[in-house]
C-alpha cells in the first residue's frame, strides 16, 4: 500500500554542514538560500527572505571571538537593489553588496563579533531584492551559498 514519505516545501532553505574534528570551526553550505525579481511584468516590486539557524556551543564559560566568513552572489540591474544584513553572534552587518552587476558577480565578507559566555551562536540572515519599476527585463538575484564559523581565542575584554 502507498503511503506518504513527508511533506516538502520546494523553495524551503536546506542546509548541509560539517563540524571540525576539535569542533572549532563549521562549515555550511546553503541551498536555497537566495531571493530574484524580474522576468514578469505587474509582479512585486519588493521581496524580502529571512532564515536563522542556531548552533549550540559547549564548554563556553568566558566571552568567545567569532569569525564568519559569508559568501554569494548577486546580479543587479540598473535600477534595482539588493540588500543583506545578517546578524551574527549578537552583531548585525549591512552587507554593502556590488551595485549594477551585469552578471552574477561573487562576494565574501568577513566579520568577527563576540559570543557572550552561556549563549549559543545565532544567525540570521535577511535578503531584500526590489526594482523601481514593472519592467520585466529589470532584475535582480541574490544568493547566499556559504557562512564559514570559526572560535578564536576567549576574547579579553580589552579593545
Amino acid at each position: 500500500m502507498a503511503k506518504f514519505k513527508k511533506v516538502l516545501l520546494e523553495d524551503m532553505v536546506q542546509i548541509a554542514s560539517n563540524i571540525s574534528e576539535d569542533g572549532q570551526a563549521v562549515g555550511i553550505i546553503f541551498q536555497n538560500l537566495e531571493i530574484s525579481l524580474g522576468g514578469y511584468k505587474r509582479g512585486p516590486l519588493v521581496t524580502t527572505r529571512v532564515v536563522s539557524i542556531t548552533i549550540p556551543i559547549a564548554e563556553s564559560d568566558t566571552d568567545i571571538l567569532v569569525q564568519q566568513d559569508i559568501r554569494g552572489s548577486v546580479s543587479v540591474d540598473q535600477g534595482a537593489r539588493a540588500i543583506l544584513v545578517a546578524h551574527l553572534s549578537g552583531k548585525t552587518n549591512l552587507i554593502d553588496l556590488p551595485k549594477h552587476t551585469c552578471n552574477h558577480e561573487d562576494f565574501q565578507y568577513s566579520f568577527d563579533s563576540t559570543l557572550p559566555a552561556g549563549v549559543d551562536y545565532q544567525a540570521t540572515f535577511f535578503l531584500l531584492v526590489e526594482r523601481d519599476s514593472n519592467d520585466e527585463d529589470l532584475g535582480v538575484h541574490l544568493v547566499v551559498d556559504s557562512l564559514d564559523i570559526e572560535l578564536g581565542q576567549p576574547d579579553s575584554g580589552k579593545k
